[in-house]
């Protein structure tokens, strides 16, 4: 009979340092994965960040080519290069 209980004790300890050991690969893996959560945020704000910088841009570049394309600024360019309209004296 002892060495049954003996046999039963130590199958208790072991299956205890198991469970034990499991919790804490899945803590561990659980931290990671928060970790990278939190990584993976922190890329997705920037490129957001990115994103609106270059729309910006876009719209700059939109209005700026609609002014350029305006009669103002192409008679502006004209007479920047030396161009004289007949209408001028």
């Amino acid at each position: 009979m002892p060495d049954q209980q003996e046999r039963t004790k130590k199958i208790v300890i072991a299956a205890t340092i198991a469970g034990s050991l499991l919790l804490l690969f899945l803590l561990i893996v659980i931290i990671f994965q928060l970790v990278q959560i939190g990584v993976r945020r922190a890329e997705v704000d920037k490129m957001n960040e990115e994103v609106e910088a270059l729309e910006q841009l876009i719209a700059d570049g939109e209005n700026k080519y609609e002014y350029y394309k305006t009669k103002e600024y192409l008679e502006q360019l004209a007479y920047e290069y030396g161009f004289r309209f007949p209408s001028d004296k």
